[in-house]
């Protein structure tokens, strides 16, 4: 018995592992098949050695050629690595073969594409164009016979990734290490304030060394620290020094043993940057309304939650934005609909950045209610304007179109005939069988039918004319109590997207939209402008509805919390749920308070 368990366990502990096996597999399979290469130079010496890498993208199968490295002798490779990486509940695998070469001649050299024939298609990587110079005022010498060169052998220098900068753009300040030396460890000692500039740290970058020839020198290089600056004004803006201090280990000096091991000794030394003065240009001038402040490159999509709907209903249109701008001054871009639907300020539902690829990166989703006034087809293109740092011009992104269809509902009017038109119409048709205009004993000029015809436009026009001011006021009316009535519906729309802010325990945007929510309900409920809302005003008009006394103190005094949690920074998830709980429930007692005084 025993001796079954035992077997029946590895069993299964050997399918459990195939099938985790299998589905990681599976996992990678389902990433984008490709082959890229990278150099660890761009410029070199002649005598110095490249390397050059070929890395296969999710498959560790299939059949991989190399070029023929035309220029270059092989010193060292392939040299063949792998790896599997999840990140994000993706499982991506790479598959690696490194070469070292040595360039034969001076010029610019031309390493092929690689390839990869997987499962019948051909896979290629891109070229690399390698630039080989020759040593100022020494000849050309292998790897072996290269001389020490004189001059500054280690510094760390401040660089930035362009020089044509606009108000709002993103700026990647580089802290780059060149040496000649090894180097066993670095440390930031100071660094500089950045009083105008938006700043964030890039965390995920590649940290990999390469080569670069830096005014007649050949170094080694890397990127210690990266970071992201958005300027907050234009002028000229400065970047001060940072310090830092490295650690080189001494060549020639003896080994030190402390019991098993031993140590080489190493010395202290220390670096500063320079400081670096950045222009930064003011953005040129837009008329466009869908332009929110955004600078940067970036992608817009768009979504609705329904296509049938009647003049009862609130539509909800969510607009998802990504790119590389300040996610600050990431605003909602405003929606232009016509008058026919009204447009609610827009809520955020959500807001995130990251860091990708060496650069920082924010998403945002802005929510808009808009409620139709009346039955119709409506055609709606939202639109977002953002000034583009490639092209240096506004570009407008306008790719999603959505038709709608508006029925009519309970509480609006059917359109009409206006009686004007319907008297009109009637006294044309008795009029033209009366006309006898063939006849030439009687001309029709000048007769009372002809005066008659001739006034009858001018009698239209005036009456059109008092009929659409007499209607205009009426739809003001209607539209006004239509945004009563709707203003329990709109409040707890609105505060579903308090709801992502609170499950995201982000207290401060929390905070922000339950007031907003409540202002914009009340101001609907009350039918007050929101710039003449004010605690008193709310509480004398809600006083002569007939809302009773308790939820008056109930909805004063959420507001009134919701305000010093933003100035205080009150953030207990405990607080945030008792808040929420409150907002739904004091204005689901509202309506029933404005309902029973109705009735």
């Amino acid at each position: 018995m025993k001796y079954i368990s035992i077997k029946s366990t590895i069993l299964s502990i050997l399918c459990l592992g195939l099938l985790l096996f299998s589905s990681n597999e599976v996992s990678a399979q389902r990433g984008e098949v490709s082959v890229s290469a990278t150099a660890d130079a761009k410029k070199i010496f002649l005598g110095t050695a490249v390397e050059v890498s070929f890395t296969i993208h999710n498959t560790n199968k299939g059949k991989f050629t190399p070029p023929v490295f035309n220029g270059f002798d092989i010193i060292r490779g392939p040299m063949h690595s792998s790896s599997t990486q999840i990140y994000n509940g993706q499982v991506s695998s790479e598959e690696s073969y490194s070469y070292t070469l040595e360039p034969k001649k001076i010029g610019k050299l031309r390493i092929e594409s690689a390839t990869l024939i997987y499962r019948g298609k051909t896979y290629k990587s891109k070229p690399l164009s390698i630039e080989i110079v020759k040593r100022k005022g020494s000849k050309a010498t292998t790897q072996k016979g290269l001389q020490k060169e004189k001059g500054v052998e280690y510094f760390i220098r401040a660089e930035v990734d362009t020089s044509d900068i606009y108000l709002g753009q993103q700026v990647i300040l580089n802290y780059k290490l060149y040496t000649r030396v090894t180097i066993e460890s670095y440390r930031t000692l100071s660094e500089p304030k950045f009083p105008d500039f938006f700043v964030t740290d890039i965390r995920r970058f590649n940290q990999n060394s390469t080569k670069e020839i830096f005014e007649g020198e050949q170094y080694t290089t890397k990127v210690l620290k990266k970071v992201a600056l958005f300027p907050q004004k234009s002028g000229i803006l400065t970047i001060g020094e940072s310090k830092f201090q490295l650690t080189i280990p001494i060549e020639d000096g003896k080994k030190t043993r402390r019991g098993f091991f031993s140590f080489r000794p190493s010395k202290t030394v220390y670096s500063t940057t320079k400081k670096i003065d950045l222009e930064v240009k003011p953005l040129p001038f837009t008329n466009e309304p869908s332009f929110s402040g955004s600078v940067g490159r970036f992608m817009m999509t768009s979504r609705i939650d329904k296509r049938q709907l009647t003049t009862d209903d609130a539509l909800s249109i969510v607009m998802h934005i990504e790119g590389t701008g300040d996610i600050k001054t990431l605003k909602a871009p405003k929606m232009i609909l016509g008058d026919s639907l009204e447009v609610y300020e827009p809520t955020v539902l959500s807001e995130n950045n990251f860091d990708q690829s060496g650069l920082f990166l924010c998403t945002k989703e802005f929510e808009y209610l808009v409620l139709p006034k009346y039955p119709s087809n409506y055609t709606i293109t939202p639109k977002f304007t953002y000034f583009d740092t490639d092209t240096l011009n506004y570009i407008t992104i306008a790719n999603q179109t959505f038709q709608i269809n508006v029925r009519q509902g309970t509480n609006s009017k059917k359109a009409i005939i206006p009686q004007s038109q319907r008297e009109v119409a009637a006294e044309i048709s008795d009029i033209i069988p009366k006309t006898t205009l063939y006849k030439k004993s009687k001309p029709f000029f000048g007769t009372t039918p002809f005066w008659i015809l001739m006034g009858l436009p001018f009698i239209g026009l005036i009456g059109t004319f008092f009929y659409n001011k007499q209607q205009l006021k009426k739809d003001n009316i209607d539209i006004t109590v239509k945004k009563s009535n709707m203003a329990e519906r709109v409040a707890k729309e609105r505060l579903k997207s308090v709801k992502v802010h609170l499950d995201n325990k982000d207290a401060r945007s929390f905070y922000d939209e339950v007031s907003k929510s409540l202002f914009g309900y009340i101001g609907d409920k009350i039918q007050i402008k929101g710039s003449e809302l004010d605690k008193n005003t709310i509480r004398n008009k809600m006083e002569s509805l007939g809302i009773a006394s308790t939820n008056i103190d109930n909805f004063i005094e959420i507001l009134a919390t919701s305000e010093l949690a933003l100035f205080a920074g009150m953030g207990k998830e405990s607080d945030m749920n008792n808040i929420y709980s409150k907002a739904l429930d004091v204005v689901s007692r509202i309506e029933n308070d404005v309902k029973n005084t109705t009735i």
